[in-house]
């Protein structure tokens, strides 16, 4: 799994660093064990024996135990993350960027109410609180609340006119808006922006391709998109992203090449298996193409049938 830097400042942090870097220099860890564990996280192969190192982790400090926790989320243990967040608030009740960060693993989780009140504390705290701001912005947008999710991030661009992640959001809600037709060049702008101080923010490469495609201008999605598969080999959506916009310039070999890619990352993506059904039948592969399309259909309905209460069942 690869481990992106830490997005926030951390101090004495050097442009290299991983959050790993900063836990280590917090814990005063020997710097050859942290390289070691970096190699075996970003091998998929941490042994459970160091991936409950982190879980057990001891220490009374906020920044240790926070850093810790996005190494955990990082390596798909979201729960354990949430309760190291929630020991190191009742440690430090008084650390805002430890609410803000459980905020942040809440709303991944699609827990709207309790992020809300996770970033309203933070900010309670520290009213210069940036993520939490950003927070409250994609809750906002989440909600079709557009106004209120352009003000939090005015206030955030008032705070950290360079920050990336501020211009980041700022196309996410842009892009969100019902109706976007206006904003899509003010959303590619952010990102421009964005990508200004993060050229290597493959999330950003990725949106920026995804609007380009809702602009039609799939030339220039293409290009977007294979800087986005470049910095995130391992995000399948990216790929079926560029598998589609390379579908729409009629380069159905590579398309179908991106497409097989983001299904062998994850076999799952129903709408990978529905391009792949397009694409094939564009190239005159009719059979493949039906069986492609049942096994799209299949999976929408594993999906339908999944989020559907028990008593709708």
């Amino acid at each position: 799994m690869k481990l992106e830097r830490d997005e926030s400042v951390e101090d004495g942090a050097s442009d290299g660093d991983l959050p790993i870097h900063a836990l280590g220099r917090a814990l005063g860890l020997d710097p050859d064990l942290i390289e070691k564990l970096i190699d075996k996280i970003q091998g998929g192969k941490l042994p459970q024996n160091e991936m409950k190192w982190l879980i057990d982790l001891e220490t009374d400090d906020p920044k240790a135990i926070r850093i810790s926790a996005i190494l955990l989320n990082e390596m798909g243990k979201l729960e354990e993350a949430k309760r190291l967040l929630r020991r190191g608030i009742d440690i430090d009740p008084n650390s805002a960027r430890l609410w803000s960060q459980l905020g942040n693993f809440l709303f991944s989780g699609d827990d709207l109410h309790e992020s809300r009140i996770c970033f309203e504390r933070a900010l309670e705290i520290d009213s210069q609180e940036v993520g939490s701001l950003l927070g409250l912005a994609m809750i906002c947008s989440k909600e079709g609340l557009n106004d209120g999710a352009i003000a939090y991030i005015d206030k955030a661009s008032e705070l950290a006119p360079k920050n990336h992640l501020v211009w980041f959001a700022r196309a996410i809600v842009l892009r969100a808006i019902q109706d976007p037709i206006d904003r899509y060049d003010e959303a590619i702008a952010s990102l421009k922006e964005a990508l200004k101080h993060e050229p290597k923010l493959g999330s950003a490469w990725a949106l920026m391709g995804e609007v380009y495609i809702d602009m039609r201008e799939y030339s220039k999605a293409a290009l977007a998109l294979k800087k986005a598969t470049r910095l995130m080999p391992g995000d399948p959506e990216s790929w079926y992203l560029r598998g589609h916009a390379q579908r729409m310039l009629k380069r159905y070999k590579n398309a179908l090449r991106y497409i097989d890619k983001a299904l062998e990352l994850d076999f799952r993506h129903a709408m990978a298996w529905e391009e792949k059904s397009i694409l094939l039948k564009a190239m005159g592969r009719e059979n493949e193409a039906m069986k492609a399309f049942f096994i799209a259909k299949q999976l929408e309905e594993r999906i339908s049938e999944t989020v559907k209460r028990p008593s709708e069942r």
